[in-house]
């Protein structure tokens, strides 16, 4: 695990260095966001403030097609999530009191021939009841998170599949979600799953 700086930080004097307010995270990106169930604030405030990058990330779907085809798919993606245009890993957790809610921390998306598909967003928040939670949109051509697939002129397709997200180095991890679509003419995905794996800061 890489080491950090120690330091302390007010945040918002809610734990992090931007309020937690959907609404104005909807008036910067859309109505596109799932939340979570709600969340301890020391895990949340461990993902935004001591991850590292994923050791692994995947999400993992099956296909049919029009020709009578079918198989499954991963997409996937090993490293780095970056926020407003810098890498995580670059950003030791003292310099994220600069983080702000006009910006997200993205992971590209890459399929099994390591081609671009699409990407995942991620934010503490809170939910209706003002619990802690995670705001979260996936966004691909065949598998997306539930509201942003909502958006779409095609229906979904089978299940909704879960995904567990760790969110610090103790094994506190949220669940988030996929689907898959019907695009007509027997052409199909249906969400299976995925992993994540994470790597954390740890401090002196």
């Amino acid at each position: 695990m890489p080491t950090a700086i120690p330091f302390t930080a007010l945040g918002r004097g809610n734990g992090f260095p931007f309020c937690l307010d959907l609404q104005a995270l909807i008036n910067v990106h859309g109505d596109i966001w799932d939340r979570t169930e709600p969340i301890a604030i020391s895990p949340l405030m461990s993902l935004l403030w001591n991850l590292y990058e994923f050791n692994s990330l995947s999400f993992t779907f099956n296909f049919t097609t029009s020709s009578g085809g079918s198989g499954s798919e991963e997409y996937e993606k090993q490293g780095s999530v970056s926020y407003d245009g810098e890498i995580f890993d670059a950003v030791e957790p003292y310099k994220r009191v600069c983080f702000t809610d006009n910006a997200l921390p993205i992971v590209q998306i890459l399929d099994s021939q390591n081609t671009f598909e699409g990407e995942f967003f991620f934010l503490p928040t809170l939910d209706d009841d003002n619990n802690y939670c995670l705001a979260y949109s996936i966004s691909t051509p065949d598998i997306q998170s539930p509201k942003l697939a909502a958006t779409q002129s095609r229906p979904t397709n089978g299940g909704v599949a879960e995904i567990q997200f760790p969110l610090d180095d103790n094994e506190n991890t949220a669940v988030i979600k996929t689907v898959g679509f019907d695009f007509g003419n027997g052409d199909t995905t249906t969400a299976t799953g995925g992993s994540i794996t994470s790597n954390f800061y740890t401090y002196n």
